[in-house]
């Protein structure tokens, strides 16, 4: 997988108050937040003015546009909203060429079901898509425990590499 560089068009979503955020960009100083909630926008154009934050909202987002205004396929990082996890997910693939790798936060159940071999019980239509547009390897669980407040799920981060549009069928 191609890892982010210096130079690289980083996208973070669903940033929140920044936490991951101030050390993306102290890593990646051209990378870009997209953030819904208006009030999370304001914290971050005022705690970290070079940081270039998109107010809008994800399942609406052009990833292609971005893509093509920068030059090269985006690397997405985020700790992403759960209640919505598949339509995004399902969003993600629908650019190919767009985007590059994707590390992303997600309930354990759906790490599962990403990474699931066809036949067993967590095999589905998200395994199917995402395993063809992607190769896809669960990184890590997360505990409830490493947040507050505390959910009740376990999170995993998972690492999405997103296929040459040449390996993708027609």
């Amino acid at each position: 997988m191609s890892a982010p560089t210096v130079q690289c068009p980083v996208l973070e979503l669903a940033p929140g108050l920044g936490a991951l955020t101030r050390l993306l960009h102290a890593q990646f100083p051209g990378m870009r937040a997209l953030e819904l909630d208006e009030r999370a926008v304001a914290i971050l154009r005022q705690e970290l003015p070079g940081l270039n934050v998109i107010h809008g909202d994800i399942l609406e987002f052009d990833f292609a546009a971005l893509s093509e205004q920068c030059g090269a396929p985006l690397h997405v990082i985020g700790n992403l909203p759960y209640n919505i996890i598949t339509d995004i997910l399902l969003l993600l693939v629908s650019c190919p060429g767009s985007i590059r790798s994707a590390q992303l936060m997600v309930q354990q159940e759906v790490a599962d079901r990403i990474v699931a071999q066809q036949g067993s019980k967590a095999y589905g239509l998200l395994s199917t898509v995402l395993q063809l547009y992607t190769r896809p390897r669960r990184l890590f669980k997360v505990p409830p425990t490493a947040f507050y407040p505390r959910p009740q799920v376990t999170s995993a981060i998972v690492e999405l590499d997103f296929r040459d549009t040449a390996d993708l069928p027609d």
